[in-house]
């Protein structure tokens, strides 16, 4: 309990709330899955100990990269980069952990990626299609609360913002482009006016007979 509220108060003090989201969709996504087909898993002796519940130790060895991380995020000026690093770190976690728990279960055929050869459930390294589906959609899930929480989105932009950026349309239509920011009117190769919508319309004869046309 102790790691798991040292854990916790280090995410909260580097990334605020939103790092402790990351901590808590992770062990929630782990501990769902380590539940799941529990007492198949235990009849093949493939479950985890003491009733699923993680020691400190493996606690430790899931969360060390994305806590660094968060600490670089705190302490240097790279402070998106390392959060993207933190978020990253907790879903391949998650993944990690869904894929195993949920292809010693439901994993129709399991092989290993070094020799690509069948082998039984539970052996170490092993791989299912059901397995690496669930732990895709576990990795979705810890991304998707990052980016939902804002913690991804540039410093004071709102939550589930995106990172700045502009976009160029080329367009022959007005209707596409009525709500752009600032369009630019080109005539012959030359500017011929640049503006929002309604002020093209009411300053630029070209943008006006486009309009009408």
């Amino acid at each position: 309990a102790w790691v798991g509220a040292l854990l916790g108060t280090a995410l909260w003090t580097c990334l605020d709330w939103r790092g402790f989201a990351l901590l808590f969709a992770f062990f929630a996504l782990g501990t769902a899955a380590t539940k799941v087909g529990y007492a198949q898993k235990a009849e093949e002796r493939l479950a985890q100990e003491k009733g699923g519940r993680r020691g400190a130790h493996n606690a430790l060895a899931k969360t060390s990269v994305p806590i660094l991380c968060a600490l670089f995020a705190a302490t240097s000026d790279e402070r998106q980069l390392f959060a993207l690093a933190a978020a990253a770190a907790f879903a391949t976690a998650a993944a990690d952990t869904v894929s195993s728990e949920i292809g010693q279960v439901y994993g129709r055929r399991t092989f290993l990626l070094t020799t690509l050869r069948p082998v039984p459930r539970g052996t170490q390294g092993a791989v299912s299609l059901e397995g690496t589906f669930a732990g895709l959609a576990a990795a979705c899930g810890v991304a998707g609360v990052a980016w939902a929480s804002g913690l991804l989105a540039p410093s004071g932009a709102p939550s589930g913002a995106s990172w700045g950026a502009a976009v160029i349309v080329v367009a022959q239509r007005i209707s596409t482009i009525t709500g752009a920011d600032q369009i630019v009117v080109l005539d012959r190769g030359a500017i011929a006016g640049i503006g929002t919508h309604d002020e093209l319309l009411a300053t630029c004869p070209t943008y006006a007979e486009i309009a009408e046309s």
